[in-house]
């Protein structure tokens, strides 16, 4: 729920949170040539890292309450759930992936 969230509050201020997947057709339909990606996807299971999910939650929950997406009981429940999960010390958190490209102009 988290991740869809982020999604629609990253649509309603005009933002692309799908965008690295799309840039590979972008790049290929602006006429560069020989596009090359990378793609790093970061998990952790300790340290800061492991905190992204909760602390972006926390800071995204005005934006989504503004747009209307959930109620003020639903995002808590999900910034509750999030912090147990986190302090779980057999749990794991990935961070979006990473999409790099690289092209020659043609």
């Amino acid at each position: 729920r988290y991740v869809e969230l982020y999604k629609k509050a990253a649509e309603s201020r005009g933002a692309n949170a799908n965008i690295g997947p799309q840039l590979n057709t972008t790049l290929k339909d602006a006429g560069y040539a020989q596009v090359h990606l990378n793609v790093i996807n970061p998990t952790f299971n300790t340290g800061d890292g492991k905190l992204m999910a909760l602390l972006t939650i926390q800071n995204i929950k005005n934006a989504v309450l503004q747009a209307g997406l959930i109620s003020e009981v639903d995002i808590e429940n999900i910034i509750k759930e999030l912090e147990s999960f986190t302090e779980a010390p057999n749990t794991m958190m990935s961070i979006p992936r990473f999409f790099q490209y690289w092209a020659k102009c043609t």
